[in-house]
């Protein structure tokens, strides 16, 4: 099966003298506190030559959208394993801090999921 070749012209300006390219974007997630965190994704930008603007497309927020998702996974492990450091030998405060470390974990959780199906839902209005 062959890539889809696409063209790509500026958004901005309808220009075809296009760029590409691939770079680290780095940006902060979460709201505030412990869940708050630094994600990096290897995005493509997109640039044009003519007047100088630069963007990426729904595909590239899907993958920081990705990125974000696993690395609060990643952050919400690391924050239960030190409540449980914390709390040997006292499973009352293993339970009670479990409990609201879930609660907050499946608020961000949602947050995301809508956040990427609003992101989808626009990117099928678009292809339309």
């Amino acid at each position: 099966m062959k890539a889809e070749i696409k063209e790509y012209k500026c958004i901005y300006c309808g220009s075809e003298n296009t760029t590409r390219h691939e770079e680290k974007d780095t940006f902060v997630y979460g709201a505030s506190g412990n869940l708050q965190i630094e994600v990096t994704a290897d995005v493509i930008v997109s640039g044009c030559i003519d007047c100088g603007q630069q963007w990426t497309d729904g595909d590239q927020e899907q993958i920081r959208s990705d990125a974000a998702c696993a690395a609060l996974y990643k952050r919400i492990a690391e924050l239960e394993q030190e409540l449980a450091d914390a709390s040997k030998g006292n499973p009352e405060i293993f339970s009670a801090g479990m409990k609201a470390g879930m609660e907050r974990a499946a608020e961000i959780v949602d947050h995301s999921t809508n956040c990427m199906l609003a992101a989808q839902a626009i990117r099928a209005e678009i292809k339309e």
